[in-house]
């Protein structure tokens, strides 16, 4: 069984990731937090030294797949530990991994990472507008990783994540707003959702992984996205209509003024063509998988 070194497995992509992984994969789940020195399912290491990456590779060997789903302060975008921290514990994995034989380093990038684009947006897109340190440290990054590959003839795949969607349990959230309002038996307010996002569910991203871990042989940005793009408004009702059943209305604020931003979304023909993709799903199907996967 082919073995999987995955960073991050505690977040919305990374469980996903890893509950659909294990299936065929021997997964060694890694952080990078203290709080898991004792933990026995996940193995603390510190990225911050490159000593200490070595010492744990002698000991734990080279995986088949490393894939670096894990990223600080996702919760502060303009924070400078996305430029700092972020960057140099990641640079770190990478330089480190690579010289000691690893052959494939899965980075697991952002759609933020293009800006402000408008319409369709191919892997050689540059990005436009100011990018906030968030998206700058997932750039950085990834030309560090091209970098290294190319210099040490290995293959880092950069993978540009769709916005997403899953069974968030932060009370701020939009997901768990609604669920909320439902259990309450009341109405659901929302901001007026005038924008519109390339948004996919995590169980659907997980699934791309999987495919493009064993199908994609080069070093590559790819787009996992849905290949359109969404108003959020109609996404609220749909989700609101098969969750609560009508019962209660939707009070979205009313913005006057605001425009609606006509966005972007990722083209996905290489995702596609690399994982010759079969994988049906529509929206209603991934909320409904939601709606069954959120506890409150």
């Amino acid at each position: 069984m082919k073995r999987i070194f995955l960073t991050g497995s505690t977040g919305l992509l990374g469980l996903s990731l890893y509950k659909e992984l294990k299936i065929k994969f021997k997964i060694l789940r890694i952080s990078n937090n203290k709080k898991y020195k004792l933990n026995k399912s996940i193995r603390y290491l510190p990225f911050n030294s490159k000593e200490k990456i070595n010492k744990f590779i002698k000991k734990e060997g080279i995986p088949d797949y490393f894939i670096h789903c894990g990223w600080g302060k996702m919760d502060e975008p303009s924070s400078d530990y996305h430029i700092k921290e972020n960057v140099k514990f990641s640079k770190n994995l990478i330089d480190s991994f690579f010289r000691s034989g690893l052959e494939k380093f899965i980075f697991i990038g952002t759609i933020n990472e293009y800006g402000d684009n408008l319409g369709i947006v191919k892997e050689n897109k540059k990005p436009k507008g100011k990018l906030r340190n968030y998206e700058k440290g997932k750039t950085i990054v990834g030309d560090h990783g091209k970098f290294k590959a190319k210099k040490l003839n290995k293959k880092f795949i950069h993978l540009r994540i769709a916005n997403l969607f899953g069974p968030i349990t932060k009370k701020k959230s939009l997901i768990y707003s609604m669920h909320a309002s439902d259990k309450k038996n009341k109405n659901v307010e929302v901001s007026s959702l005038k924008f519109y996002r390339d948004y996919l569910h995590v169980d659907t991203v997980a699934k791309y992984i999987s495919k493009l871990l064993l199908n994609c042989n080069n070093s590559s940005v790819v787009n996992v996205g849905s290949g359109k793009k969404l108003l959020m408004r109609n996404f609220v009702k749909l989700y609101w209509k098969i969750l609560n059943k009508n019962k209660n209305e939707i009070k979205f604020s009313k913005d006057i003024n605001l425009k609606i931003n006509p966005g972007f979304f990722m083209d996905i023909s290489k995702l596609k063509s690399i994982t010759r993709s079969k994988l049906k799903r529509t929206l209603l199907k991934e909320i409904k998988t939601n709606i069954k996967q959120f506890k409150i």
